[in-house]
């Protein structure tokens, strides 16, 4: 997928194969009951969430910490 510049992927999966993407590299973002949401690629959603709090100069060690 890199070569059509396609870095970064998401999968919203059942719970139930949540194994199988971690297996193929995928990092867990967000889990329910019964749903998991993975990434994939050079995504990171803690890294995209500290450089917008960079960003809008919000002081990470304060407010950041929350959303993380």
């Amino acid at each position: 997928m890199f070569d059509k510049g396609i870095y970064e992927y998401f999968v919203f999966t059942l719970e139930k194969n949540e194994t199988i993407f971690k297996s193929l590299g995928f990092k867990e973002v967000a889990k329910s009951d019964s749903v998991v949401l993975l990434e994939g690629g050079t995504s990171d959603v803690n890294r995209y969430l500290m450089n917008m709090l960079k960003l809008s100069g919000v002081d990470a060690g304060k407010k950041g910490q929350h959303l993380l």
